[in-house]
């Protein structure tokens, strides 16, 4: 005959209560979590990429100049005001290359030279190379930067060219730099896709860019770039090279220095670049 104690019985009345109540505590965990977790996904569920997809309206024929007056204001203005929601805002100054889509303000920095976190720039040898890509303006950009030795080699394959949109970009630029990108009302719309130099808020969209463009101390070599435009909208690579090349001998130059001492500058775009 096995006897029990009223304090043994107790004992374990109360570990069944606590592993139920712990059972039912962890189920409820994992029931919040998944809660959050299809929160956030629902939020987010909305790709960035969307906007630019959207299709563009065409303006009615006039030989009025186009409104622009929805751009945003001045001072908002992702180029020659503040945008800090913006990736963008974090990296001016950068005596980098980048590219840019102008609809959605989406950017991919060329890690020639190297910075710290929003800090100043890192003067010492990286002893490795970083690969970067994105997908920008109808296009694939796949590079493989050296900042050992200046150089970013990389291509481009576009799958369906964007041509730069004034309703989307006038969610990000103000009038002033609408007008100067857009030019002639009566000609196309330059690509949507275009380099910047990020020290000289300097923006060349790809389509005025020429086989060799320079911007600053930096070489954007793409020999093939016209002729992918050409062959269809949705076919095309080509291969690009950037090269950081300051002015030798005490020449005078920007050089890697010259970002922390660079102005905010007012919209300098495509007119300003100097094709070879």
């Amino acid at each position: 005959m096995i006897l029990i104690s009223k304090s043994a019985l107790k004992e374990s009345k109360e570990g069944t209560s606590v592993m139920v109540w712990n059972w039912y505590r962890r189920k409820m965990e994992a029931a919040f979590l998944l809660f959050i977790c299809l929160g956030i996904f629902a939020a987010c569920g909305t790709p960035q990429s969307e906007l630019q997809s959207a299709p563009c309206p065409i303006p009615a024929a006039s030989d009025a100049p186009p409104d622009y007056s929805f751009a945003v204001p001045a001072e908002q203005c992702a180029v020659c005001g503040t945008c800090p929601q913006l990736a963008i805002s974090a990296l001016w100054g950068h005596e980098n290359l980048a590219f840019l889509d102008l609809n959605t303000f989406d950017v991919l920095e060329l890690p020639i030279n190297r910075y710290a976190p929003r800090g100043p720039l890192l003067e010492q040898p990286a002893g490795f190379s970083a690969v970067v890509s994105a997908n920008l303006g109808g296009a694939s950009l796949t590079f493989l930067a050296a900042p050992d030795r200046g150089i970013a080699s990389g291509w481009l394959e576009w799958q369906a060219p964007a041509r730069l949109c004034p309703q989307q970009a006038g969610q990000f630029l103000c009038e002033a730099c609408l007008r100067a990108l857009t030019g002639d009302a009566a000609e196309e719309m330059p690509l949507a896709l275009a380099a910047v130099h990020l020290g000289e808020r300097r923006i060349v969209p790809l389509s005025g860019a020429g086989g060799l463009l320079q911007m600053g101390d930096f070489f954007l070599h793409c020999p093939q770039l016209a002729g992918t435009l050409q062959a269809g909208p949705a076919a095309g690579r080509a291969e690009m090279l950037v090269c950081l090349c300051p002015p030798r001998y005490g020449a005078a130059g920007t050089g890697a220095r010259a970002c922390a001492t660079v102005p905010a500058a007012p919209c300098i775009i495509r007119q300003n670049a100097r094709k070879l």
